[in-house]
This record gives C-alpha cells, sequence and structure tokens, in this order.
C-alpha cells in the first residue's frame, strides 16, 4: 500500500519536515516537502500528491486553509492536519472541513503512518467506487434508438479492437466523451489506464507540461521530475478532449507523438518510448481551422482515417423522449414518486432544437423535476431560457405537423378514399379539403 504512495509534508519547521520525512522514507513512503500554503498548493498541483500531513500552524498562515483549498477543487487527497498547540474546538473545525484526522505534536510515528495507512485504503476504495459507478453511469447513459446512432455504436465497437487514432467530432454536449470510453472499453487495453485531458481548460504552457511532464529543474519550481500523460497512459489509452483549441507548436509535438511512439519532457533531450492508444475529440471545423492555418493539416491526416461522427440531437429527435425518460427516472421528488411528463412539455421537448444536445437536455430535465410542484412536470417547470420559444407558436408549429402526417398516413391506409378517410379521422370531408389544401397533400 506504500510503495507507490506520495505524501505531501507542510510545515513552516525544516526540522520537522526532514524528521517526518526520514521516518516516512524508511517506510516504504516517497515524500515531497513544502513550508508555505503556496509551495504546498504548487506541489499539490504539480505532483502526484496522495496524501497531505498539513500543519495547522505555518507561521503567519493557517494550514486549515490549504485544506479549504483542497476540498473547494474537489480534490480526492486525504488530509491529516497536525499542530502543537492543540485545542479540541481546532480539531473538531479541521475534521468539519472535512480533513480525515488530527493528530497533535509531537506525533508518534507508528500513530501517524497507520493513519495514514487506514486513509489511504479507505480513499482508494471510495475512487474504485466512483470509478465502477462512472461506468455504470455511462453505460446506461448512452441510450440510442436512432439508425444512425445504432450504426455509429457498432462501429465504435469495430475500432476499439484495432490501434489506429480516432478522432471523434461532433457538437457540444452530442456525447463524444462517452464514445471515447465506449472505445477503450472495448479495447485490448480496457483493463490499463485511460486518461483524459481537456485541451481547452489549460493555457499552452501547463498543457505542454500535462501532456509532456518536465525534468527536475526545467523551469522555476520544478524540484522534482513529473511524468506527462503520454508517459502516465502507457499501455493504455490517452484522450484529448477540444485538440482544436491547442497551439500549432503542441499539435506538432502530439503528432511527433503519435508518429513515433515517442516524447521528449521540458527541459530534456532524452526520447522517452510511449505506447499508448490515442482518441481525440472536437467540436470545431477542422477543416476551417485548416484553411485558416490554424490547424496542422499533417495531424488531420494522421487521425482522419478514423473519424466518428455524432450527429446533434436535433437530427435524432426519435431519441429525446428516451433521454428525457431515462434521466427523469433517474429524479427523485419529495413523495418518492415518480415523475412523468405532461402532453405539452412532450411536445416542447419535440419541438425544441437543444443546441446543448444531450448536456442540455439531462440540466433541463434535472432543473424541471427540481422545482415542479407535483409528480408532472409541466412547460413552466422548465428553464425560461429554452421556453421562450413557444411564444413563437412552437406548439402549434408541432401539431401542424403532426396533424399532416396523419393525414398523409390515414390516406394511405385506405388507398387515397377522401371519404373514408374523413371518416376514420372523424372529420367531415369538407374539412379533410380544406387540410389537404392548407398543406398542399
Amino acid at each position: 500500500m506504500t510503495n507507490n504512495s506520495y505524501i505531501l509534508i507542510v510545515d513552516d519547521k525544516q526540522k520537522v519536515q526532514d524528521s517526518l520525512a526520514l521516518s516516512l522514507n524508511g517506510r516504504g513512503f516517497k515524500t515531497q516537502k513544502a513550508s508555505t500554503l503556496e509551495e504546498g498548493w504548487k506541489k499539490i498541483q504539480m505532483e502526484k500528491i496522495q496524501l497531505a500531513l498539513v500543519d495547522v500552524c505555518l507561521g503567519d498562515e493557517n494550514g486549515l486553509d490549504l485544506l479549504l483549498k483542497i476540498q473547494d477543487h474537489q480534490l480526492s487527497i486525504p488530509v491529516i492536519m497536525f499542530t502543537g498547540y492543540g485545542t479540541i474546538e481546532t480539531a473538531i473545525e479541521a475534521i468539519k472541513l472535512g480533513a480525515f484526522n488530527y493528530l497533535q505534536k509531537p506525533v508518534k510515528i507508528e500513530q501517524l503512518v497507520a493513519s495514514i495507512n487506514t486513509a489511504l485504503k479507505m480513499y482508494s476504495l471510495e475512487e474504485e467506487n466512483k470509478k465502477l459507478q462512472d461506468q455504470i453511469d455511462e453505460e446506461e447513459t448512452l441510450i440510442i434508438d436512432d439508425p444512425s446512432m445504432i450504426d455509429l455504436r457498432h462501429r465504435t465497437i469495430k475500432l476499439a479492437s484495432t490501434e489506429l487514432p480516432i478522432l471523434i467530432q461532433g457538437e457540444s454536449g452530442t456525447g463524444k466523451e462517452m464514445f471515447a470510453d465506449l472505445l477503450h472499453k472495448h479495447s485490448n487495453r480496457r483493463d490499463c489506464p485511460m486518461i483524459k485531458v481537456n485541451c481547452a481548460a489549460l493555457p499552452d504552457a501547463l498543457l505542454d507540461d500535462e501532456l509532456f511532464g518536465h525534468e527536475k529543474g526545467a523551469f522555476t519550481g520544478a524540484s522534482n521530475g513529473f511524468k506527462g500523460v503520454f508517459e502516465r497512459a502507457h499501455g493504455g489509452t490517452l484522450f484529448l478532449d477540444e485538440l482544436g483549441d491547442m497551439s500549432l507548436s503542441t499539435q506538432a509535438k502530439i503528432l511527433r507523438a503519435i508518429q513515433n511512439n515517442e516524447v521528449k519532457r521540458i527541459g530534456s533531450d532524452k526520447i522517452i518510448k510511449v505506447d499508448v492508444r490515442f482518441i481525440a475529440a472536437t467540436n470545431k471545423d477542422l477543416d476551417a481551422l485548416i484553411a485558416g492555418k490554424k490547424f496542422r493539416e499533417d495531424l488531420y491526416y494522421r487521425l482522419n482515417t478514423a473519424i466518428l461522427q455524432i450527429p446533434p440531437v436535433r437530427e435524432r429527435r426519435n431519441e429525446v423522449l428516451l433521454l428525457a425518460k431515462h434521466f427523469l427516472s433517474r429524479c427523485k421528488n419529495n413523495s418518492k414518486t415518480a415523475f412523468s411528463l405532461s402532453p405539452q412539455t412532450v411536445d416542447f421537448l419535440l419541438r425544441y432544437d437543444w443546441p446543448g444536445n444531450v448536456r442540455e437536455l439531462k440540466s433541463t430535465i434535472q432543473y424541471a423535476a427540481a422545482i415542479a410542484g407535483s409528480s408532472v412536470i409541466e412547460i413552466d417547470d422548465l428553464p425560461r431560457k429554452i421556453t421562450h420559444s413557444l411564444k413563437q407558436g412552437t406548439r402549434g408549429n408541432l401539431h401542424q405537423e403532426m396533424e399532416e402526417e396523419l393525414i398523409c398516413k390515414t390516406l394511405k391506409e385506405c388507398d387515397n378514399n377522401k371519404k373514408q378517410a374523413a371518416a376514420l379521422l372523424g372529420i367531415s370531408r369538407a374539412t379533410l379539403y380544406n387540410k389537404l389544401r392548407e398543406y398542399q397533400i
């Protein structure tokens, strides 16, 4: 349990840092040290930290602020607080804020090691459970009914068994990451890690470091070497989301990594061989970016041998209700009664274009379920930002489309016999003829 554990020691006293590091290193742990909150936070960002030991009193700083920062960023790093000036109130506050444990100096090393091992075991189980739940959620949410999506899923599973780099294209919110997960799950690398990076979320300097890593001393603050995601994903799958947002220089390095299966860390000329399955996704028009000299043509040609194009929701409207009911089934109201959709809400969901695609549909259903006054979701329960289209006659347009479709279907069943069709529709022949003229049937 301890061999691969990286422990961060944050204490303003060098002797305490050295003493704890020596004791923990002797028991198989690897350690990093920091004297201030800023230095400690940089270590967390730059190094692989699995647990933090933080002194409450860091000179003029409060170690609880680092605990809060870790909590705010939702990092899965257990924190053990310790201090030489402990009080019951401080201990209670630390535990309430999310600390795993609170120890008083002088720390008994065996007690500390026992606490560290317990924390790492618990967090490891929690992470494993979270991964399993994420896999369940992803599989459940991949609800498809449209023929184009069924075909896309079949092609995805076929491509999964190959080693080809894959480019997934589609508008934001269409489910590109879910298809990347599907590729990994059905690949020969499924038992190895899949590492994901959102390229749009990092500036170029940090993205380069996250992708390729750095050597010790490569820049200010690089006190240790750091493996980039190409190295960390060795043997597994690397998924780069929003590929179209990265700089041309980073694109060149990506191309070299894919072609030669090798990378160079920042600050080093040493070539490191890597073995990864490469998957990329983008919501950008790469052809337009290439024309504008913002995307490398050679990288595009390296990726375009296997492209998965995910259609937007507006092109697969027959899936809207399936998805909406699925998301609704996961929502609970106070009475524990299952939610349902009113006919008017169904009309609207089918007519709305969903520019944010599945992501927007999911958030809309969750919002409506949260504010609904009963177990039936009405139009008034939907977010106002999307229901404004009702004022443009959305419901009327849908009604007309459905009416036209029904008339055409009935006429076909009656071999175009107008009298019989009118009788089946429950309208007069005069009304039927008016409808035929209106819809130009």
